[in-house]
Protein backbone atom coordinates (compact mmCIF):
# COMPACT_ATOMS: atom_id res chain seq x y z
CA UNK A 1 0.00 0.00 0.00
CA UNK A 2 1.05 3.19 -0.50
CA UNK A 3 2.97 4.96 2.43
CA UNK A 4 0.53 8.09 4.04
CA UNK A 5 4.43 9.69 4.99
CA UNK A 6 5.27 9.34 1.32
CA UNK A 7 2.28 10.97 -0.19
CA UNK A 8 2.92 14.60 0.31
CA UNK A 9 6.50 14.74 0.52
CA UNK A 10 8.76 15.86 -1.79
CA UNK A 11 12.68 15.23 -1.70
CA UNK A 12 14.55 18.22 -0.44
CA UNK A 13 18.22 19.41 0.59
CA UNK A 14 18.69 17.68 3.48
CA UNK A 15 16.69 14.76 3.51
CA UNK A 16 16.81 12.26 0.79
CA UNK A 17 14.35 10.08 -1.41
CA UNK A 18 15.47 7.15 0.76
CA UNK A 19 12.02 7.22 3.30
CA UNK A 20 9.72 4.77 4.20
CA UNK A 21 6.48 4.97 6.93
CA UNK A 22 3.87 2.32 7.86
CA UNK A 23 0.94 3.50 8.92
CA UNK A 24 -2.53 3.16 8.29
CA UNK A 25 -5.49 6.16 8.80
CA UNK A 26 -7.33 6.19 12.19
CA UNK A 27 -9.73 7.97 15.72
CA UNK A 28 -10.23 6.13 19.16
CA UNK A 29 -13.05 6.02 21.63
CA UNK A 30 -10.53 5.21 24.61
CA UNK A 31 -7.15 6.62 24.07
CA UNK A 32 -5.82 8.87 26.38
CA UNK A 33 -9.19 10.13 27.70
CA UNK A 34 -10.77 8.89 31.16
CA UNK A 35 -13.68 6.74 31.42
CA UNK A 36 -17.06 9.24 31.64
CA UNK A 37 -17.95 10.05 34.62
CA UNK A 38 -21.53 9.62 35.92
CA UNK A 39 -24.07 11.02 34.02
CA UNK A 40 -27.12 12.93 35.76
CA UNK A 41 -30.19 10.48 36.20
CA UNK A 42 -32.50 10.32 33.05
CA UNK A 43 -35.65 12.02 33.56
CA UNK A 44 -37.52 9.04 31.33
CA UNK A 45 -39.13 6.23 32.81
CA UNK A 46 -38.20 2.38 32.22
CA UNK A 47 -39.89 2.14 29.03
CA UNK A 48 -38.12 5.47 27.22
CA UNK A 49 -34.37 4.07 28.76
CA UNK A 50 -33.88 1.95 25.79
CA UNK A 51 -35.03 4.44 23.28
CA UNK A 52 -32.74 7.11 24.45
CA UNK A 53 -30.08 4.84 24.94
CA UNK A 54 -30.35 4.61 21.01
CA UNK A 55 -30.59 8.05 20.63
CA UNK A 56 -27.39 8.54 22.23
CA UNK A 57 -25.45 5.79 20.29
CA UNK A 58 -26.91 7.53 16.69
CA UNK A 59 -26.37 10.88 17.51
CA UNK A 60 -22.34 10.40 18.95
CA UNK A 61 -22.10 8.35 16.54
CA UNK A 62 -23.25 11.15 13.52
CA UNK A 63 -21.10 13.70 15.64
CA UNK A 64 -17.76 11.24 15.55
CA UNK A 65 -18.33 11.19 11.68
CA UNK A 66 -18.87 14.93 11.08
CA UNK A 67 -15.67 15.52 13.80
CA UNK A 68 -13.70 13.05 12.31
CA UNK A 69 -14.17 14.60 8.51
CA UNK A 70 -13.69 18.31 9.06
CA UNK A 71 -10.68 17.73 11.56
CA UNK A 72 -9.40 15.78 7.79
CA UNK A 73 -10.60 18.46 5.92
CA UNK A 74 -8.77 21.36 7.85
CA UNK A 75 -5.32 19.84 7.75
CA UNK A 76 -6.21 18.63 4.28
CA UNK A 77 -5.58 15.33 4.35
CA UNK A 78 -8.76 11.93 3.83
CA UNK A 79 -11.07 10.09 5.98
CA UNK A 80 -11.38 6.91 4.32
CA UNK A 81 -14.42 5.78 6.18
CA UNK A 82 -15.80 8.57 4.73
CA UNK A 83 -15.01 8.35 1.57
CA UNK A 84 -16.46 4.76 -0.44
CA UNK A 85 -14.74 5.81 -3.42
CA UNK A 86 -11.08 5.11 -2.12
CA UNK A 87 -9.69 1.68 -1.41
CA UNK A 88 -9.93 0.31 2.50
CA UNK A 89 -6.81 0.30 4.25
CA UNK A 90 -4.03 -2.21 4.61
CA UNK A 91 -4.41 -5.63 6.07
CA UNK A 92 -4.98 -4.32 10.07
CA UNK A 93 -2.65 -6.97 11.20
CA UNK A 94 0.66 -4.89 10.04
CA UNK A 95 2.43 -4.96 6.78
CA UNK A 96 6.41 -4.18 6.49
CA UNK A 97 7.69 -1.16 5.47
CA UNK A 98 9.69 -0.66 1.89
CA UNK A 99 13.87 -1.28 2.45
CA UNK A 100 15.29 2.27 3.11
CA UNK A 101 17.40 3.07 -0.25
CA UNK A 102 20.41 4.75 0.11
CA UNK A 103 22.41 5.94 3.08
CA UNK A 104 23.62 2.91 3.60
CA UNK A 105 20.81 2.12 5.73
CA UNK A 106 19.15 -0.58 3.81
CA UNK A 107 18.14 -3.75 5.55
CA UNK A 108 18.59 -2.20 9.03
CA UNK A 109 14.98 -0.40 9.86
CA UNK A 110 12.06 -2.77 10.44
CA UNK A 111 8.38 -1.68 11.20
CA UNK A 112 5.13 -3.84 12.50
CA UNK A 113 1.84 -2.54 13.29
CA UNK A 114 -1.04 -4.27 14.58
CA UNK A 115 -4.60 -2.20 14.79
CA UNK A 116 -6.67 -1.91 17.82
CA UNK A 117 -8.72 1.09 17.03
CA UNK A 118 -10.71 1.20 13.88
CA UNK A 119 -9.21 2.96 12.22
CA UNK A 120 -5.58 2.91 13.51
CA UNK A 121 -4.43 6.16 15.16
CA UNK A 122 -0.78 4.82 15.29
CA UNK A 123 1.60 5.80 12.79
CA UNK A 124 5.41 5.13 12.10
CA UNK A 125 8.14 6.54 9.91
CA UNK A 126 11.68 5.85 8.94
CA UNK A 127 14.22 8.37 6.36
CA UNK A 128 17.82 8.80 5.68
CA UNK A 129 19.24 11.97 5.27
CA UNK A 130 21.54 13.36 2.50
CA UNK A 131 24.33 13.28 4.67
CA UNK A 132 24.07 9.29 6.44
CA UNK A 133 21.88 10.34 9.35
CA UNK A 134 18.68 7.84 9.92
CA UNK A 135 15.47 9.46 11.45
CA UNK A 136 13.00 6.67 12.93
CA UNK A 137 9.65 7.90 14.55
CA UNK A 138 6.76 6.56 16.13
CA UNK A 139 3.31 8.54 16.72
CA UNK A 140 0.62 7.69 19.09
CA UNK A 141 -2.71 8.98 17.66
CA UNK A 142 -6.05 9.89 20.35
CA UNK A 143 -8.93 11.13 19.88
CA UNK A 144 -8.52 10.68 15.89
CA UNK A 145 -5.62 9.59 13.86
CA UNK A 146 -5.71 12.77 11.57
CA UNK A 147 -2.91 14.68 13.62
CA UNK A 148 -0.59 11.44 14.04
CA UNK A 149 -0.92 11.07 9.97
CA UNK A 150 -0.53 15.49 9.47
CA UNK A 151 2.69 15.49 11.66
CA UNK A 152 3.94 11.90 10.22
CA UNK A 153 3.80 13.64 6.67
CA UNK A 154 4.94 16.82 7.82
CA UNK A 155 7.50 16.65 10.75
CA UNK A 156 10.37 15.99 8.54
CA UNK A 157 9.97 18.82 6.53
CA UNK A 158 9.65 21.45 9.61
CA UNK A 159 13.04 19.51 10.83
CA UNK A 160 14.51 20.71 7.44
CA UNK A 161 13.11 24.21 8.00
CA UNK A 162 14.49 24.25 10.67
CA UNK A 163 17.74 23.22 10.05
CA UNK A 164 18.25 25.56 6.99
CA UNK A 165 17.13 28.28 8.86
CA UNK A 166 20.11 28.06 12.02
CA UNK A 167 22.30 26.05 10.59
CA UNK A 168 25.14 26.81 13.45
CA UNK A 169 22.12 26.31 15.90
CA UNK A 170 22.46 22.46 17.72
CA UNK A 171 20.32 19.44 16.41
CA UNK A 172 18.42 19.89 19.31
CA UNK A 173 17.24 23.28 18.72
CA UNK A 174 15.95 22.37 15.37
CA UNK A 175 14.01 19.41 16.67
CA UNK A 176 12.40 21.73 19.05
CA UNK A 177 11.58 24.20 16.96
CA UNK A 178 10.05 21.42 14.67
CA UNK A 179 7.75 20.45 16.64
CA UNK A 180 6.61 23.79 18.33
CA UNK A 181 6.41 24.85 14.84
CA UNK A 182 4.39 22.15 14.12
CA UNK A 183 1.88 22.22 16.76
CA UNK A 184 1.47 25.76 15.76
CA UNK A 185 0.74 24.40 12.29
CA UNK A 186 -1.73 22.26 13.75
CA UNK A 187 -3.28 25.54 15.57
CA UNK A 188 -3.56 27.77 12.39
CA UNK A 189 -5.52 24.90 10.31
CA UNK A 190 -7.57 24.04 12.74
CA UNK A 191 -9.08 27.50 14.39
CA UNK A 192 -11.51 27.99 11.70
CA UNK A 193 -12.97 24.62 11.93
CA UNK A 194 -13.49 25.36 15.71
CA UNK A 195 -15.09 29.06 14.99
CA UNK A 196 -17.06 26.96 12.49
CA UNK A 197 -18.52 24.91 15.87
CA UNK A 198 -16.61 21.62 15.17
CA UNK A 199 -15.59 22.03 18.66
CA UNK A 200 -13.98 18.25 19.33
CA UNK A 201 -11.48 19.39 16.33
CA UNK A 202 -9.13 20.90 19.20
CA UNK A 203 -9.48 17.12 21.33
CA UNK A 204 -7.68 15.44 18.34
CA UNK A 205 -4.00 14.71 19.17
CA UNK A 206 -0.27 12.83 18.42
CA UNK A 207 2.40 11.83 20.90
CA UNK A 208 5.41 11.89 19.13
CA UNK A 209 9.00 10.81 19.09
CA UNK A 210 11.58 11.32 16.95
CA UNK A 211 15.28 9.47 16.97
CA UNK A 212 17.76 10.83 14.84
CA UNK A 213 20.97 8.22 14.44
CA UNK A 214 24.56 9.25 13.31
CA UNK A 215 27.58 6.87 13.25
CA UNK A 216 28.84 8.74 16.71
CA UNK A 217 25.48 9.79 18.95
CA UNK A 218 21.90 9.42 19.14
CA UNK A 219 19.20 12.05 19.99
CA UNK A 220 15.52 11.10 20.69
CA UNK A 221 13.24 14.27 20.81
CA UNK A 222 9.56 12.82 22.74
CA UNK A 223 6.66 14.70 23.81
CA UNK A 224 4.57 11.85 25.01
CA UNK A 225 4.54 8.21 26.04
CA UNK A 226 6.51 6.68 23.23
CA UNK A 227 9.48 5.50 24.14
CA UNK A 228 12.71 5.05 22.79
CA UNK A 229 15.37 2.23 23.79
CA UNK A 230 18.89 1.71 23.03
CA UNK A 231 20.37 -1.81 23.47
CA UNK A 232 24.29 -2.24 24.20
CA UNK A 233 25.91 -5.22 25.63
CA UNK A 234 26.40 -5.72 29.22
CA UNK A 235 30.00 -5.83 28.82
CA UNK A 236 29.92 -2.53 27.60
CA UNK A 237 30.32 1.09 29.44
CA UNK A 238 27.04 2.96 30.72
CA UNK A 239 25.55 5.34 28.19
CA UNK A 240 27.29 8.98 28.34
CA UNK A 241 25.59 11.99 27.12
CA UNK A 242 26.76 13.18 24.19
CA UNK A 243 27.87 17.05 23.67
CA UNK A 244 25.48 19.49 21.16
CA UNK A 245 27.16 19.77 17.86
CA UNK A 246 25.18 22.19 15.11
CA UNK A 247 23.07 20.73 13.22
CA UNK A 248 25.24 20.90 9.64
CA UNK A 249 27.76 18.94 11.38
CA UNK A 250 25.82 16.45 13.34
CA UNK A 251 26.25 13.94 11.08
CA UNK A 252 30.22 13.87 10.57
CA UNK A 253 31.53 15.43 14.02
CA UNK A 254 32.64 12.78 16.94
CA UNK A 255 30.75 13.21 20.00
CA UNK A 256 32.16 14.28 23.60
CA UNK A 257 30.76 12.53 26.65
CA UNK A 258 29.29 15.11 28.84
CA UNK A 259 28.32 12.35 31.74
CA UNK A 260 26.46 9.26 32.37
CA UNK A 261 23.14 8.91 30.93
CA UNK A 262 20.47 9.64 34.31
CA UNK A 263 17.50 7.12 34.74
CA UNK A 264 14.05 7.99 32.59
CA UNK A 265 12.21 9.96 35.01
CA UNK A 266 8.91 7.22 34.28
CA UNK A 267 10.96 4.45 35.68
CA UNK A 268 9.32 1.87 38.59
CA UNK A 269 12.35 0.75 39.92
CA UNK A 270 13.00 -0.50 42.89
CA UNK A 271 16.56 0.53 43.18
CA UNK A 272 15.58 4.46 42.38
CA UNK A 273 12.75 4.25 45.48
CA UNK A 274 11.68 7.84 44.22
CA UNK A 275 14.29 10.19 45.26
CA UNK A 276 13.95 12.56 43.02
CA UNK A 277 10.41 13.54 45.31
CA UNK A 278 12.16 14.00 48.22
CA UNK A 279 12.12 17.98 47.80
CA UNK A 280 8.67 17.78 48.35
CA UNK A 281 6.81 20.19 50.44
CA UNK A 282 4.09 18.70 53.29
CA UNK A 283 1.41 20.20 50.91
CA UNK A 284 2.35 18.55 47.71
CA UNK A 285 2.93 15.42 49.63
CA UNK A 286 -0.34 15.73 50.49
CA UNK A 287 -1.82 16.45 47.15
CA UNK A 288 0.18 13.91 45.25
CA UNK A 289 -1.89 11.72 43.62
CA UNK A 290 -1.14 7.72 45.02
CA UNK A 291 2.41 8.89 46.13
CA UNK A 292 2.11 6.30 48.80
CA UNK A 293 1.15 3.63 46.58
CA UNK A 294 4.57 4.92 44.14
CA UNK A 295 6.83 4.96 47.01
CA UNK A 296 6.09 1.43 48.68
CA UNK A 297 7.92 0.56 44.87
CA UNK A 298 5.30 -2.10 43.51
CA UNK A 299 5.84 -3.20 39.94
CA UNK A 300 3.22 -5.10 37.72
CA UNK A 301 3.40 -8.77 38.28
CA UNK A 302 4.29 -8.82 34.33
CA UNK A 303 7.12 -6.64 34.44
CA UNK A 304 4.81 -4.22 32.16
CA UNK A 305 5.56 -0.44 32.36
CA UNK A 306 7.92 -0.66 34.54
CA UNK A 307 10.57 1.28 32.81
CA UNK A 308 13.78 -1.00 31.98
CA UNK A 309 13.38 -3.10 34.74
CA UNK A 310 13.98 -7.00 34.06
CA UNK A 311 16.76 -9.23 34.32
CA UNK A 312 20.01 -9.26 31.67
CA UNK A 313 20.50 -12.42 30.18
CA UNK A 314 24.38 -13.56 30.58
CA UNK A 315 26.62 -11.98 28.53
CA UNK A 316 23.60 -10.33 27.13
CA UNK A 317 22.38 -6.82 26.51
CA UNK A 318 21.31 -4.56 28.57
CA UNK A 319 18.32 -1.55 28.45
CA UNK A 320 18.72 1.89 27.89
CA UNK A 321 15.86 3.86 27.75
CA UNK A 322 16.64 7.43 25.78
CA UNK A 323 13.72 8.85 26.51
CA UNK A 324 10.78 9.26 29.79
CA UNK A 325 7.25 8.48 29.51
CA UNK A 326 5.05 12.08 29.71
CA UNK A 327 2.23 10.54 31.06
CA UNK A 328 0.17 11.88 34.07
CA UNK A 329 0.83 8.50 36.10
CA UNK A 330 4.38 9.25 36.58
CA UNK A 331 5.11 11.13 39.83
CA UNK A 332 7.74 13.38 37.88
CA UNK A 333 4.87 14.69 35.94
CA UNK A 334 2.72 14.90 38.57
CA UNK A 335 4.87 17.55 40.24
CA UNK A 336 5.45 19.48 37.86
CA UNK A 337 1.66 19.73 36.90
CA UNK A 338 1.29 20.40 40.96
CA UNK A 339 3.77 23.02 40.98
CA UNK A 340 2.86 24.73 37.30
CA UNK A 341 -0.68 24.55 38.44
CA UNK A 342 -0.63 25.23 42.62
CA UNK A 343 -4.64 26.41 42.84
CA UNK A 344 -6.52 23.72 40.68
CA UNK A 345 -7.30 20.94 42.92
CA UNK A 346 -8.56 18.98 39.54
CA UNK A 347 -5.21 19.38 38.33
CA UNK A 348 -4.88 15.63 37.89
CA UNK A 349 -7.51 12.76 38.82
CA UNK A 350 -6.50 9.33 38.95
CA UNK A 351 -8.65 6.35 38.27
CA UNK A 352 -5.66 4.11 40.25
CA UNK A 353 -2.14 4.58 40.52
CA UNK A 354 -1.54 3.64 36.47
CA UNK A 355 -4.19 5.56 35.47
CA UNK A 356 -4.31 9.54 36.01
CA UNK A 357 -5.21 12.17 33.86
CA UNK A 358 -4.81 15.83 33.29
CA UNK A 359 -7.53 17.91 34.45
CA UNK A 360 -9.38 14.32 34.06
CA UNK A 361 -9.09 14.89 30.13
CA UNK A 362 -5.53 13.27 29.15
CA UNK A 363 -3.09 10.63 30.45
CA UNK A 364 -0.02 12.44 28.21
CA UNK A 365 1.46 15.58 29.38
CA UNK A 366 2.62 16.60 26.09
CA UNK A 367 1.77 15.75 22.46
CA UNK A 368 0.76 17.94 19.05
CA UNK A 369 -2.93 18.88 18.87
CA UNK A 370 -5.24 18.52 22.30
CA UNK A 371 -5.49 22.25 21.91
CA UNK A 372 -8.35 22.60 24.33
CA UNK A 373 -5.88 22.10 27.01
CA UNK A 374 -3.40 24.71 25.45
CA UNK A 375 -4.72 27.61 24.42
CA UNK A 376 -7.40 29.64 25.74
CA UNK A 377 -8.93 30.24 22.11
CA UNK A 378 -9.78 26.36 22.12
CA UNK A 379 -11.27 25.82 25.07
CA UNK A 380 -14.93 25.28 24.34
CA UNK A 381 -17.83 27.27 25.75
CA UNK A 382 -19.48 25.37 28.90
CA UNK A 383 -22.18 22.54 28.50
CA UNK A 384 -26.00 22.99 27.61
CA UNK A 385 -27.91 20.69 28.58
CA UNK A 386 -30.23 18.88 25.89
CA UNK A 387 -32.06 16.57 27.05
CA UNK A 388 -32.63 13.76 30.02
CA UNK A 389 -28.61 13.05 30.16
CA UNK A 390 -27.34 14.54 27.23
CA UNK A 391 -25.42 17.93 26.95
CA UNK A 392 -24.18 19.56 23.80
CA UNK A 393 -20.65 19.07 23.74
CA UNK A 394 -20.29 19.88 20.29
CA UNK A 395 -18.42 23.33 20.85
CA UNK A 396 -15.61 21.55 22.70
CA UNK A 397 -14.46 20.21 25.60
CA UNK A 398 -14.56 22.71 27.81
CA UNK A 399 -12.10 23.00 30.78
CA UNK A 400 -12.27 25.26 34.08
CA UNK A 401 -10.46 26.03 36.83
CA UNK A 402 -12.56 24.05 38.98
CA UNK A 403 -11.80 23.84 42.75
CA UNK A 404 -9.67 25.45 44.96
CA UNK A 405 -7.66 22.84 47.83
CA UNK A 406 -10.23 23.96 50.34
CA UNK A 407 -7.34 25.64 52.71
CA UNK A 408 -6.32 28.58 52.70
CA UNK A 409 -5.23 28.07 49.08
CA UNK A 410 -7.30 30.95 46.37
CA UNK A 411 -9.55 30.20 44.29
CA UNK A 412 -8.49 29.37 40.65
CA UNK A 413 -9.37 31.51 37.78
CA UNK A 414 -12.66 30.55 36.46
CA UNK A 415 -10.75 29.80 33.01
CA UNK A 416 -8.43 27.77 34.58
CA UNK A 417 -4.42 28.60 34.26
CA UNK A 418 -3.45 27.07 30.27
CA UNK A 419 -1.23 25.65 28.75
CA UNK A 420 -1.63 22.53 31.22
CA UNK A 421 0.45 20.55 28.45
CA UNK A 422 3.25 21.30 25.96
CA UNK A 423 4.14 20.01 22.54
CA UNK A 424 7.67 21.12 23.25
CA UNK A 425 9.77 18.11 22.90
CA UNK A 426 12.56 16.22 25.90
CA UNK A 427 15.76 16.14 24.27
CA UNK A 428 18.16 13.66 25.13
CA UNK A 429 21.39 12.95 23.31
CA UNK A 430 23.66 9.35 23.86
CA UNK A 431 27.61 9.01 22.36
CA UNK A 432 27.37 5.58 20.25
CA UNK A 433 29.94 2.70 21.28
CA UNK A 434 30.95 0.64 18.58
CA UNK A 435 31.13 -2.98 18.91
CA UNK A 436 28.66 -2.98 22.06
CA UNK A 437 25.46 -0.86 20.59
CA UNK A 438 23.47 -4.17 19.39
CA UNK A 439 19.66 -2.61 18.60
CA UNK A 440 17.57 0.54 19.15
CA UNK A 441 13.56 0.24 19.46
CA UNK A 442 10.96 2.73 19.47
CA UNK A 443 7.61 2.35 20.14
CA UNK A 444 4.30 3.12 21.07
CA UNK A 445 2.79 2.56 24.35
CA UNK A 446 0.76 -0.71 22.73
CA UNK A 447 4.28 -1.88 22.86
CA UNK A 448 5.46 -0.67 26.48
CA UNK A 449 2.24 -1.81 28.18
CA UNK A 450 2.89 -5.19 27.79
CA UNK A 451 6.68 -5.54 27.74
CA UNK A 452 9.74 -4.11 29.75
CA UNK A 453 12.28 -2.14 28.26
CA UNK A 454 14.64 -5.15 28.99
CA UNK A 455 12.35 -7.68 27.72
CA UNK A 456 11.77 -5.97 24.17
CA UNK A 457 15.72 -5.43 23.80
CA UNK A 458 16.14 -9.14 24.95
CA UNK A 459 13.90 -10.21 22.80
CA UNK A 460 14.89 -8.09 19.69
CA UNK A 461 18.50 -9.16 20.28
CA UNK A 462 17.23 -12.84 19.80
CA UNK A 463 16.03 -12.24 16.35
CA UNK A 464 18.72 -10.66 14.85
CA UNK A 465 21.18 -12.75 16.23
CA UNK A 466 20.07 -15.65 14.42
CA UNK A 467 21.99 -17.02 11.44
CA UNK A 468 18.86 -15.82 9.43
CA UNK A 469 17.66 -12.84 12.15
CA UNK A 470 16.55 -9.49 10.89
CA UNK A 471 14.89 -6.67 12.04
CA UNK A 472 11.52 -7.03 10.52
CA UNK A 473 11.78 -10.55 12.02
CA UNK A 474 12.56 -8.54 15.60
CA UNK A 475 10.04 -6.55 14.94
CA UNK A 476 7.68 -8.82 14.03
CA UNK A 477 8.49 -11.19 17.13
CA UNK A 478 7.67 -7.83 19.91
CA UNK A 479 4.56 -7.57 18.12
CA UNK A 480 3.73 -11.01 18.40
CA UNK A 481 4.70 -11.57 22.13
CA UNK A 482 2.18 -8.26 23.04
CA UNK A 483 -0.43 -10.47 21.55
CA UNK A 484 0.32 -13.58 23.60
CA UNK A 485 0.73 -11.38 26.55
CA UNK A 486 -2.34 -9.75 25.97
CA UNK A 487 -4.40 -13.12 25.07
CA UNK A 488 -2.85 -14.95 28.44
CA UNK A 489 -4.02 -11.94 30.63
CA UNK A 490 -7.34 -12.40 29.07
CA UNK A 491 -7.43 -15.77 29.21
CA UNK A 492 -7.58 -16.19 25.47
CA UNK A 493 -6.15 -18.04 22.60
CA UNK A 494 -4.03 -16.58 20.14
CA UNK A 495 -6.58 -17.00 17.02
CA UNK A 496 -9.21 -15.67 19.95
CA UNK A 497 -7.15 -12.33 19.65
CA UNK A 498 -6.98 -12.00 15.85
CA UNK A 499 -10.14 -13.03 15.34
CA UNK A 500 -11.28 -9.48 17.74
CA UNK A 501 -13.12 -7.02 15.80
CA UNK A 502 -10.96 -3.47 15.49
CA UNK A 503 -12.51 -1.40 17.63
CA UNK A 504 -13.97 -1.71 21.40
CA UNK A 505 -13.29 -5.09 21.22
CA UNK A 506 -9.55 -5.25 20.81
CA UNK A 507 -9.03 -1.76 22.15
CA UNK A 508 -10.37 -2.86 25.45
CA UNK A 509 -7.15 -5.72 25.62
CA UNK A 510 -4.70 -3.92 24.01
CA UNK A 511 -3.87 -0.42 22.25
CA UNK A 512 -2.53 0.42 18.89
CA UNK A 513 0.99 -1.29 18.17
CA UNK A 514 3.40 0.04 16.12
CA UNK A 515 7.76 -0.95 16.85
CA UNK A 516 10.43 -0.18 14.94
CA UNK A 517 13.91 -1.77 15.54
CA UNK A 518 16.81 -0.34 13.83
CA UNK A 519 19.88 -2.79 13.87
CA UNK A 520 23.07 -1.12 15.21
CA UNK A 521 25.55 -3.59 15.09
CA UNK A 522 29.16 -2.72 13.62
CA UNK A 523 29.15 -3.95 10.35
CA UNK A 524 24.98 -3.90 9.96
CA UNK A 525 25.42 -1.39 7.02
CA UNK A 526 26.58 -4.05 4.59
CA UNK A 527 23.91 -6.41 5.39
CA UNK A 528 21.48 -6.87 2.95
CA UNK A 529 18.71 -8.92 5.08
CA UNK A 530 15.32 -8.20 4.21
CA UNK A 531 13.22 -5.67 6.17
Amino acid sequence: PTSPVARGREPSRLLSSSSAAAATPSPSPTRGRPPAGPEAASHQGRGGGAQQNLRSVAFGAAALAVTSGAVAYCLGLTNPSLNPNQAPPPDPTGYDAEGLMGAGWKGRVGIRQYMANSPMEDRALASATDDGQLVVGVLDGHGGWQVAEFVQANLLRGLEAAAAAAPSASLSAALTAAFEAMDAQVAELLKPGFDLGFGNVARVGACTTLAVVSESRIVVANAGDCRVVLGRRAAGPHPQVAAEEPVATAATAGATALGPLPASKHSRTCADPRAGLTDMTAAEEKRMPWVGYLRQCKQPEDGSDGGEGGPVPAGGVKAYELSSDHNARVPFEQLKLLREHPFEADIIRCKRADSCYVKGRLQPTRSIGDLYLKKPEFNGAPYKWIWGPRYDRTRGRHVAGGNSWGDSSPAPPVGGTPPYITATPEISRVKREAGHDVVLIAGTDGLWDYLSSQDAVTLATRVLERANGSVGAAAEELREEVLRRAAAKHGLSMDEVRELTPGRERRVRHDDITIVVVDLRQGGKSRTAKI
